[in-house]
C-alpha cells in the first residue's frame, strides 16, 4: 500500500511538473509577446511624438517669421522718427473731410492697372491743426507700405498689416476704400490694443491677441503687434493680422474621424481645429464644441500638468508647445485606433510561439514516457516485491538489469542487518533508562540550587553583574535589570556598561584602564549625583578555571550626603561661634563706651547757658548719640542674634525726617569748604512710608559715612527715586 502511495506520488508530481511546464510555456510566450508588442508601441509614441514635433516646428516657423516680420518693421518705424532728416521721407497728401482725414490718392483700376501696392491712412483730426511730431509719425506710418508689402510676399498666411497710431488714426495695408472701412475710435479700445498700451521702451514686447472673428469673412484670426516708441514715448503699434485658416491647412491630413488636432493660446482660447471632413473654425469655438465627449472635462490645469504623450481612458493625446508665442499644438486619436498594428502582431507573435513551443512540450513529454517512466515503473515495482521478499516477478530491460539485481541484494543485505540492529537496540534501550534517571536526578538538584542562588541574589538591594572574561554580561540580579530597564535576556552578550547610567558607566571604565587584571577591586565610585560602593573579584570553576568575575555595586549617595551635611554644619557653627565672640568683644570695647562719655558731655553741656541755635545742635547730637547706642544695645544682644528672633519693625515714619537724622549722624565729619552734600529726592517720592525707622537710619547714615570718608573733595549725593508703586506698595532705591 505505501508502495503504491509512494508511486501516485512520483507519477502526480510528474503530471504536475508537465502541466507547470504548460503553464510556463504559456507565460514565456506571453511574455515574449507583450515584450515586443510594448515595445513597439513605444516606438510607435515615439515617432508619433517626433511627427507631431515637426508639425509644431512647422507652425513655429510661419509664427517666429511672423514675429521677426512685425519687430523688423517697428524698429524700421523707430528709426525713421529718430532720424528724420537722414531719411527726408516727406508728408503725403491728405484730404481732409468734415472730421475725417484721408490719404490723397487718384482712383485705381485694379482691373487695367493691377493690384494698388499701396496702403491707405484714415483717421480723425484736422490736418491744419497737426504738429510737428504728428506729421512726422504720419510721414513715418506712409513710408512702412514697402515694409508691408515685402512681409506679405513672405507671410502667406498674413491678411493685415496696419500702424495704428494713438492720435486717432491708422496706415492699413492692402488698400481698403474708406467707403468700405475706415478709422474708427473703436479700433483703440480693442483688448489687444489696450494690452500694447502698458509697454514701455525698456519693456516693449510683440504681444498676440485672442482668436476673433474677422469682419471681412475670412475666418478665425489672430493678430500680433508690438509698440513703436519715440524719445521713450508710445505713439502707436504696428500689427499684423494672421487667419488662422492658412495655419489649418498647413497641418497633416487625418486618417480618422476620432483624430484631430487643437491650436489653443496659453489662456486656453481655441485658435484652430482641424477634424476629418471639417472645415476651419469660423466661430469662437470652446473644447466642449470640439472635442470628443469622454475628453471635454479637460481642464486648463490638466493639460497644463500633463508631459508631451498621455492616454487618458480610451484616448491617446500628445501635445507640442510654440516657444514662438506660447501656444500650444494638440493631437488626439483614439487609443485603440493608435495601437491596432501592434496589436495585431501582438496575437501573431503570441499564437506562433504558444503553437511552437507546445509542439516541443509534447515531443519532450512522448520522449520522456517511452525512456524514463516505463523503465522507471517497473524498477518501482521491482523494489516493492523485494520489500515484501518475493523477487523475480518483473523482468526487467537489458539496460536496468543491473540495478534490479544490485536491489535484490540490498534488501538481503538490509534484513540481516535489521536482526542485529534489533538486539542492538534492546541492550542501549536498557542504558539510556538508567543515565536518563541519573541525570534528571542531577538537573533537578541543580535547579534547585539555581533557584535558591536566584532568590538570595533578587532579595540583595545591591546590584550584582556577571561578566564572562571578554567583558561580556552573563547575568545580574533584579536591581540591576530594573537600573538597566531591560531583561536580563535583552542584555545577555553585551559589555554591561551600555546599560549603566552614562556618569557611571564613564567611572567603571576609567577605573577599570586602571586597575586592569588586578583583583580583588574596591573603590567609591561618583557618578554624577549618585555614590557607589563598588567591588569586583574573579570566580573560578572546581578546577580554579577562571569563568568571569562579578561585580556588586551599594548606593550610598544618602550616607554620603548626610556625612557631608554633618561635617559642613559643625564647621559653620564653629566659624559663626568664632566671629560672634570677635565681635562682642569689638562693639563692648570701642563702640559703647565713647557713646556714654559723648552723651554724658552732652547732659553738661545742657546744664549751661546755651543760645537757641546751640540747643538746637545739642538736641540733634543727643537723638544721634541715643540712635547709635539703641543700635549697637541691639547688636550686642547675643540671644536675638543666636535665635534669630532680630524683629524689623513696620511703623509709619517720614522720609525726610529719617534722611535728616542720618546726615546729622554724619554732618560732624564733612569739611564743608570742600565738601558738598546734595540730597535729591524725586517728587513722586511719598513722604510717609511703612518702614523701621531705626533700620532705615543706621543704612542710610552707613552710606554717608563710607562716602566721607573717600570723598576729599567735591560732593555726596544722596538720590531717593521710585521703582514701581501701586496704591499700597512703593519700591524706592536710594543711591549715594
Amino acid at each position: 500500500m505505501y508502495y503504491q502511495a509512494g508511486i501516485n506520488t512520483v507519477f502526480r508530481r510528474y503530471n504536475i511538473t508537465v502541466v507547470v511546464a504548460f503553464i510556463v510555456i504559456i507565460l514565456i510566450a506571453f511574455s515574449a509577446a507583450s515584450f515586443r508588442y510594448f515595445n513597439q508601441i513605444s516606438q510607435h509614441k515615439q515617432q508619433s511624438l517626433v511627427e507631431l514635433q515637426q508639425e509644431a516646428i512647422q507652425l513655429n516657423l510661419m509664427l517666429e517669421q511672423s514675429v521677426q516680420a512685425v519687430v523688423g518693421i517697428q524698429e524700421f518705424a523707430e528709426y525713421i522718427l529718430k532720424h528724420p532728416n537722414e531719411i527726408n521721407i516727406p508728408m503725403p497728401s491728405l484730404l481732409q473731410q468734415e472730421d475725417m482725414f484721408y490719404l490723397n490718392k487718384p482712383l485705381h483700376d485694379v482691373i487695367k492697372q493691377g493690384k494698388r501696392l499701396s496702403s491707405n491712412i484714415t483717421g480723425i483730426g484736422q490736418v491744419s491743426q497737426f504738429g510737428a511730431l504728428k506729421k512726422q509719425e504720419i510721414a513715418m506710418a506712409n513710408a512702412l507700405t514697402p515694409a508691408f508689402v515685402a512681409a506679405q510676399n513672405i507671410l502667406k498666411e498674413a491678411t493685415w498689416f496696419y500702424y495704428i497710431s494713438l492720435d486717432n488714426f491708422v496706415n492699413i495695408y492692402p488698400w481698403v476704400d474708406r467707403e468700405i472701412w475706415q478709422f474708427s475710435e473703436k479700433a483703440l479700445d480693442s483688448q489687444h490694443n489696450k494690452s500694447m498700451r502698458v509697454l514701455t521702451a525698456k519693456d516693449n514686447r510683440v504681444i498676440w491677441s485672442p482668436p476673433y472673428l474677422d469682419a471681412a469673412g475670412g475666418g478665425m484670426n489672430a493678430s500680433l503687434g508690438t509698440g513703436v516708441f519715440h524719445q521713450d514715448k508710445l505713439l502707436g503699434s504696428v500689427v499684423i493680422d494672421l487667419n488662422l485658416s492658412r495655419l489649418h491647412a498647413s497641418l497633416p491630413e487625418l486618417e480618422s474621424d476620432t483624430q484631430g488636432f487643437v491650436l489653443y493660446n496659453e489662456n486656453n482660447d481655441v485658435l484652430l481645429s482641424k477634424r476629418l471632413g471639417k472645415e476651419s473654425l469660423s466661430y469662437r469655438a470652446s473644447w466642449q464644441d470640439l472635442l470628443p465627449e469622454s475628453l471635454q472635462g479637460l481642464t486648463a490645469k490638466h493639460l497644463a500638468k500633463m508631459g508631451d504623450t498621455e492616454r487618458l481612458g480610451d484616448w491617446f493625446i500628445e501635445k507640442q508647445l510654440l516657444t514662438a508665442n506660447g501656444w500650444t499644438l494638440l493631437k488626439y486619436q483614439k487609443y485603440e485606433d493608435f495601437s491596432a498594428p501592434q496589436y495585431s502582431d501582438f496575437i501573431f507573435v503570441f499564437s506562433m510561439l504558444f503553437i511552437g513551443l507546445l509542439a516541443f512540450l509534447m515531443l519532450v513529454n512522448t520522449m520522456t514516457k517511452r525512456t524514463f517512466i516505463k523503465p522507471t515503473t517497473e524498477f518501482i515495482s521491482h523494489i516493492e516485491y523485494c520489500a515484501v521478499g518475493d523477487p523475480g516477478k518483473v523482468s526487467p530491460a537489458a539496460d536496468w538489469l543491473h540495478w534490479f539485481q544490485v536491489v535484490e541484494d540490498i534488501f538481503a543485505q538490509n534484513r540481516s542487518l535489521l536482526l542485529q540492529l534489533t538486539e542492538q537496540n534492546d541492550v542501549l534501550d536498557s542504558r539510556v533508562i538508567e543515565k536518563t534517571k541519573a541525570l534528571q536526578e542531577t538537573s533537578a538538584k541543580h535547579q534547585r540550587d539555581y533557584a535558591l542562588l536566584r532568590s538570595v541574589m533578587n532579595a540583595i538591594p545591591e546590584l550584582i553583574v556577571f561578566n564572562d572574561p571578554d567583558g561580556l554580561l552573563m547575568g545580574c540580579n533584579k536591581a540591576f535589570e530594573r537600573l538597566a530597564n531591560h531583561s536580563v535576556e535583552q542584555m545577555l552578550g553585551v559589555n554591561s556598561a551600555n546599560f549603566m547610567p552614562t556618569p557611571l558607566a564613564e567611572e567603571i571604565k576609567v577605573l577599570n584602564a586602571l586597575n586592569k587584571n588586578v583583583y580583588p577591586q574596591q573603590a567609591l565610585i561618583k557618578a554624577g549625583e549618585f555614590i557607589y560602593q563598588g567591588f569586583c573579584n574573579e570566580f573560578t570553576d572546581e578546577q580554579g578555571n577562571i569563568l568571569g568575575t562579578i561585580s556588586i555595586f551599594q548606593d550610598v549617595t544618602l550616607q554620603q550626603k548626610t556625612q557631608s551635611a554633618l561635617e559642613k554644619a559643625k564647621d559653620q557653627a564653629e566659624y559663626a561661634n568664632r566671629v560672634k565672640i570677635q565681635f562682642l568683644a569689638n562693639m563692648s570695647h570701642e563702640v559703647r563706651t565713647p557713646i556714654n562719655a559723648m552723651q554724658g558731655m552732652m547732659d553738661l553741656l545742657t546744664k549751661t547757658s546755651l543760645d537757641t541755635r546751640q540747643q538746637h545742635y545739642l538736641l540733634n547730637a543727643q537723638s544721634a548719640s541715643s540712635t547709635l547706642l539703641h543700635l549697637v544695645d541691639e547688636l550686642l544682644d547675643l540671644s536675638k542674634i543666636e535665635a534669630g528672633k532680630m524683629v524689623v519693625s513696620q511703623n509709619a515714619v517720614n522720609l525726610p525726617v529719617i534722611i535728616n537724622k542720618a546726615l546729622k549722624l554724619n554732618i560732624a565729619n564733612v569739611d564743608h569748604q570742600r565738601v558738598k552734600i546734595i540730597v535729591d529726592m524725586s517728587a513722586d517720592v511719598p513722604s510717609n512710608v511703612i518702614s523701621d525707622e531705626m533700620r532705615l537710619v543706621q543704612v542710610l547714615a552707613n552710606l554717608f559715612n563710607n562716602a566721607i570718608k573717600f570723598t576729599e573733595e567735591g560732593e555726596i549725593k544722596l538720590t531717593i527715586d521710585v521703582l514701581s508703586i501701586d496704591s499700597t506698595v512703593a519700591k524706592l532705591r536710594f543711591r549715594v
